[in-house]
This record gives C-alpha cells, sequence and structure tokens, in this order.
C-alpha cells in the first residue's frame, strides 16, 4: 500500500518526501503545495491529519497546484484539527474508488474556501467531493470556484454532510452530473446553513 504523502501525527511529522522535528503541540506552520506542485496518491491520503493530531496554521493548494487520489483513497484527510483553512486555488480531486476528495472527521477551524477558479472534485465511483463524516468545516465556494461530482457511485453526491455543523456559502457553482442523490446531501444528524447565490444544481435533505 502507498503510503500518505503528508501525514500528521499529535507528536511528530512523517512523509515520504519531508521530514522535520516537531515539540509536542504538533505541527505548527502552513502546508503550501505551490503552482507547480502535484501530490499523487493511489491507495493512500494526500494530505492527512490523523487522530488527535493538530496543524496550526493552513492547508493550501496555490492555482495550478494539484493534490490527487487516483485509487482508494483520499485527496486530503482531516481526522484531527487544522486551526487555519484548507485553502484551493488549484485542483483537489480524487478519481478513483475512495470515498471523497475531501474527507472530515475532525475540525478544520477557518473552513474550506475554494476560491480564485478553485476545483473539487471527484470522478470514477467516489462517494462524495466534500464529505462532512460528523466534523466541522464550513465551506466556502467563492465566485469562480467549481465543486463538482461525475461520479457513477449511486452515493456520489457533490456535497454530503454524514453529522456535524456546517454553513455552506456558495457564490460559485456547485454541480452533480453522476449518479448520486444530490448536489448538497444533509442528512438527519447534521445542522447546516446554506446560502447559495448561484447554481447549486440540486438540495436534499433527508
Amino acid at each position: 500500500k502507498q503510503k500518505t504523502a503528508y501525514e500528521i501525527y499529535q507528536c511528530d511529522w512523517s512523509s515520504d518526501v519531508c521530514s522535520s522535528d516537531l515539540g509536542s503541540a504538533g505541527l505548527a506552520g502552513d502546508i503550501a503545495n505551490t503552482a507547480t506542485g502535484k501530490v499523487t496518491v493511489v491507495d493512500g491520503n494526500g494530505i492527512e491529519t490523523i487522530a488527535l493530531a493538530k496543524l496550526t496554521g493552513n492547508i493550501t493548494n496555490a492555482a495550478g497546484g494539484v493534490i490527487e487520489s487516483t485509487g482508494n483513497g483520499r485527496a486530503v484527510h482531516v481526522v484531527g484539527e487544522v486551526t487555519g483553512q484548507v485553502s484551493n486555488s488549484g485542483t483537489i480531486r480524487s478519481t478513483g474508488t475512495g470515498n471523497s476528495a475531501v474527507f472530515v472527521q475532525g475540525a478544520i477551524d477557518g473552513g474550506i474556501v475554494n476560491h480564485n477558479g478553485g476545483l473539487i472534485q471527484a470522478t470514477g465511483t467516489v462517494t462524495s467531493a466534500i464529505l462532512i463524516q460528523g466534523g466541522t468545516a464550513d465551506i466556502t465556494n467563492q465566485s469562480g470556484g467549481t465543486i463538482t461530482s461525475s461520479s457513477t457511485n449511486a452515493s456520489g453526491d457533490t456535497i454530503r454532510f454524514n453529522g456535524g455543523t456546517s454553513t455552506v456559502s456558495n457564490d460559485g457553482t456547485i454541480s452533480m452530473t453522476g449518479s448520486g442523490v444530490a448536489a448538497i446531501n444533509v442528512n438527519s444528524a447534521s445542522t447546516v446553513s446554506i446560502r447559495s447565490e448561484e447554481h447549486t444544481s440540486e438540495l436534499q435533505s433527508h
């Protein structure tokens, strides 16, 4: 099994491509993927904060940058806490058989911000572009941003909430062209506030 490219522990930093010493507070600082950067994993997670981990900073994917999972994994997987934002102006995508491009079980305090032409995408048989699995993360899709799913999975909603509390603010495009239920799917265990100025193709709450 391929390792996670960037894996953040509570008291350690372990990576296929980079390593540094940390104090007991976890990782302090930003993780940035540049305009020419590409993080690709097959059966792992591109960037992951595991249980009890804390990233004091932001995860940033610049315009032109790509973070992707092409197999049974996730591009960004937050189980612990990110005190800043997951900020995307590039491409974050899952194209294989995994369950989301961005998967949140923990907390992203500054929310997920998709802007400046950013694309968050699910294709193949991936279940969702963004899956909030009992975690907490507000989602802001600014003008020019696109969050989309063309997955052939029957559970392939573009944004899916399975528990947790979130706000969705959309001034861009949130669309579903695949086999899923809805562009935004909110189950009964979730508390979600939605504001959409532009194109949200379908909303379902159950």
